[in-house]
């Protein structure tokens, strides 16, 4: 992505509106598709590689509409 941009931690307050997520970060998520893949032979239908590739494209072409206003 050729990205030179710098990240900054704030505490939620001194977040913009649209950056303020009222999630409850206290409990754990842990997730496994073993079953998912073992009982229903689940794969996914793009490598991991070429799915990221176009993921970015498809961000970089839709950034306007993706920025909240």
């Amino acid at each position: 992505m050729d990205w030179h941009g710098e990240i900054i931690t704030l505490p939620k307050d001194q977040l913009p509106s649209h950056l303020q997520m009222n999630l409850q970060w206290q409990y754990h998520l842990a997730i496994d598709t073993t079953r998912l893949r073992e009982e229903l032979g689940y794969v996914e239908p793009i490598p991991e590689a070429e799915a990221l590739r176009q993921t970015i494209t498809w961000e970089q072409e839709n950034l306007n509409a993706t920025r909240p206003e």
